[in-house]
């Protein structure tokens, strides 16, 4: 596509002296980490009090009976997740001091089946471990996938008297489930690295924390299961056909008079909104493709009507199975042909499926079973067309009098589930807006109780006020909190636990709300929720049309009871505040009350804030720039390219990197530069949500500008933040060793 404007560059420049290779980064601390644990095993957390604690380490040391030593841990990564792995930390069993001049490099390996996901080196020289000490190794934020078992295999690069350190391992004791320990060594020659086929200890683990961030995994659909008894989940529509029972198959034989014949059915759906994600059919007949070689393509196509006259019109999707090499047992009946991907927003009407072959083969003949006279399904009928031409066929009438056996499976979309989850994890996707607790913790939470202890605890209502900033509308599916990091959750009693999210916006400008905008329930009723958990309540359909404004959401209890309705949430008190609103709170003292929610009655408090994470997707527009100019009243000379409160940062410029238009906003705007030892970090701002922008950090190695020729090359991504409204900060460096360079950030609009 030609590119039609391009943006003022940012250029930066430094000296840089020659290049060096840079090792890998490690933190030392007296603390274990807390943050963003995936998973871990803890040796002093035992519950085992006969365990006793261990070292085990790499070795590399000339005169050594075990010199040559690799050691390490496997680490299985739950199935539900994928990583992206930040850093792993071991605890230090050995006291050891580096600073004798000497070169100590500590190699790190990540193996699963013998195929290495990362390696990395770290420089131990001039360091000094202490036993106890908890030792942070930087990954970069490697990929790890779902149930899989990765070993960490350590081992030296150098012969060293002081290449010995140990980590803290159990002895037998509290294993941990997901892999073990193990080790190997050679006293005549140096280890080759990453290792093939580790030997495990089951016995022993390894104390350690492997941190990053977890993204939900859906294994990937199985498109073909057979099953002797009918399906049961997700059914939206069926018929089973009890009497007068026959058989059909489509056909694509090469021998018949009647080679090409399609067969389906018409059925009705009543839901409002709904999606299709697999249809299971009633099989008469065994199939054996397993010998004959040749290619098996089972089709299936779904139309909708659009006519009023009962004959399918519209043409949908159709779907591909491969079944070469395949075979269908006669008694294995129930054949669920899964979707690649659901057909979603469907809505009520009539519609049908179409079987056929993609190939011309004799062994194309698997039947299915129908009705037919008797017992009639009354949402449609069995279609068919023979000989058939063209596939799939529209406009087929539908035969009155008999019915294919079916089950169509999804779900309701117009009546979406309003669910509450649990997770030690915060989210990390979607996310418009947050604020995540970090220092000065407290506990405050939603009470609704008869006869308290604390008179004025009774009946209140918590919340918290947020500004959204976004240009455009979004659609608000979802609200985070998290529980006190010291308080159970405990509703398993005989009573009924409706906790309720209520969001309101603020419309009057007083920064709170006052205009209702949903409410939703969650049942909490027998449930226990651990301490320090991530609560995300979904919103169903979610809230639409949300635009940039102050918002504000309340939790309450649906019903008094004096024991268990007091669930704390996390805040800060006086410190490390959120800046763009305040957590609120109402209450009252006369028993039950039935004023929730409690919309301008109560008030803000701006020395404490809640936890709370605001997640939605933003509704993409035709013209996202023009929705940002928008944004800003009195903003008349809205050329990309005009820069008219001169602050040289023209509108386009400010609009990639979150910059104001009508105020001179560039030195805040404009991408941050820093050194860390031997690099120089480049810091910008990127504009989310716009297919249209371009950013590329480029670099000129010549001597001055007046001959520059610019390339990403030596260039490297570090790290990105997550998205803020709009927005999202990047992270790159280059090496600051060598001669001259100078470094720019290109934004591009096509």
């Amino acid at each position: 596509m030609k590119k039609l404007k391009i943006a003022t560059s940012m250029i930066a420049a430094m000296f840089f002296a020659a290049a060096a290779v840079q090792a890998d980064v490690f933190t030392i601390s007296t603390n274990a980490p807390t943050v963003n644990v995936v998973e871990s095993f803890n040796t002093l957390d035992y519950t085992n009090t006969t365990a006793t604690l261990a070292g085990m380490g790499p070795n590399r040391i000339e005169l050594s009976g075990t010199q040559n030593r690799y050691a390490g841990q496997s680490v299985t990564i739950a199935p539900t997740n994928n990583v992206q792995a930040d850093s792993i930390t071991f605890r230090s069993y050995s006291t050891i001091n580096f600073n004798d001049g000497g070169t100590n490099t500590f190699e790190l390996y990540i193996v699963a089946n013998n195929v290495t996901a990362g390696s990395y080196t770290y420089d131990f020289s001039t360091n000094s471990i202490v036993k106890g000490d908890y030792m942070t190794f930087d990954l970069g934020g490697v990929a790890l996938n779902a149930g899989v078992e990765y070993e960490f295999q350590m081992y030296y690069s150098e012969f060293d008297d002081d290449n010995k350190l140990g980590f803290e391992r159990d002895q037998g004791g509290d294993s941990y489930a997901g892999g073990a320990l193990f080790s190997g060594s050679d006293t005549n020659a140096a280890i080759v690295m990453p290792k093939d086929n580790v030997s495990l200890s089951g016995t022993s683990d390894m104390t350690f924390f492997l941190q990053g961030t977890a993204t939900p995994y859906t294994p990937p659909v199985t498109q073909i299961e057979v099953s002797a008894t009918a399906p049961t989940a997700d059914v939206l529509e069926s018929y089973d056909a009890t009497a007068n029972l026959s058989s059909m198959s489509p056909r694509r034989k090469v021998t018949q008079t009647v080679p090409n014949r399609t067969l389906g059915q018409t059925f009705t759906v009543t839901n409002e909104i709904f999606s299709i994600d697999a249809l299971t059919l009633f099989g008469k007949n065994a199939i054996n493709f397993s010998g004959d070689g040749g290619t098996h393509t089972f089709l299936i196509a779904f139309m909708k009507e659009t006519s009023n006259d009962s004959a399918t019109d519209k043409y949908i999707e159709t779907f591909a199975y491969d079944m070469s090499g395949q075979n269908v047992a006669a008694d294995e009946r129930y054949i669920t042909f899964n979707l690649d991907s659901p057909m979603s927003n469907l809505v009520a009407g009539t519609y049908s499926f179409e079987l056929w072959w993609g190939e011309e083969n004799d062994l194309n003949d698997k039947a299915f079973e129908r009705s037919k006279d008797v017992d009639h399904y009354a949402g449609g009928g069995q279609i068919s067309k023979s000989p058939a031409t063209v596939f799939p066929n529209a406009n087929m009438s539908p035969n009155g009098t008999a019915d294919m056996t079916f089950y169509i499976h999804g779900s309701d979309e117009a009546s979406m589930p309003v669910v509450h989850t649990a997770s030690t994890n915060k989210p990390n996707t979607d996310i418009l807006e947050s604020f995540e607790v970090s220092s000065d913790l407290a506990g405050w939470g939603p009470t609704r109780l008869e006869e308290p202890t604390l008179t004025n605890a009774n009946n209140r209502v918590i919340g918290q006020t947020f500004t959204l900033d976004h240009a455009g509308e979004v659609t608000l599916t979802a609200i985070t909190v998290r529980q006190h990091p010291e308080w159970n959750g405990d509703f398993r009693d005989a009573n009924t636990h409706t906790f309720l999210v209520a969001v309101s916006a603020d419309t009057d400008g007083n920064g709170k709300g006052d205009a209702p905008l949903g409410t939703f329930e969650y049942d909490f009723t027998s449930e226990y929720f651990n301490q320090g958990e991530y609560f995300t309540f979904h919103l169903g359909e979610g809230i639409s049309g949300v635009t940039g404004g102050t918002y504000q959401i309340e939790y309450y209890w649906g019903e008094v009871d004096p024991d268990r309705n007091n669930f704390g949430l996390e805040r800060s008190k006086a410190n490390n505040n959120y800046v763009d609103g305040a957590e609120y709170s109402a209450q009252a003292y006369n028993g039950a009350v039935n004023g929730f929610p409690s919309l301008e009655i109560g008030n803000l408090n701006a020395a404490s804030d809640l936890t709370f994470f605001i997640q939605g997707i933003v509704e993409v527009s035709a013209d996202p720039y023009a929705d940002w100019a928008g944004g800003y009243p009195g903003f008349t000379d809205t050329d990309q390219e005009s820069d008219p409160e001169g602050d040289g940062l023209n509108n386009l410029m400010e609009y990639a990197l979150n910059g104001d238009p009508m105020i001179n906003d560039a030195g805040s705007v404009k991408p941050g530069t820093s050194t860390d030892g031997s690099w120089f970090i480049h810091v910008h701002t990127e504009r989310v949500g716009d297919s249209s922008l371009s950013y590329a950090v480029e670099l000129d190695q010549n001597a001055n500008l007046s001959s520059a020729s610019w390339a990403t090359n030596g260039i490297d991504p570090v790290a990105e933040s997550a998205v803020s409204g709009d927005y999202k900060s990047v992270t790159n460096r280059t090496d600051a060793t060598g001669a001259k360079e100078f470094v720019r950030l290109k934004v591009e609009k096509n």
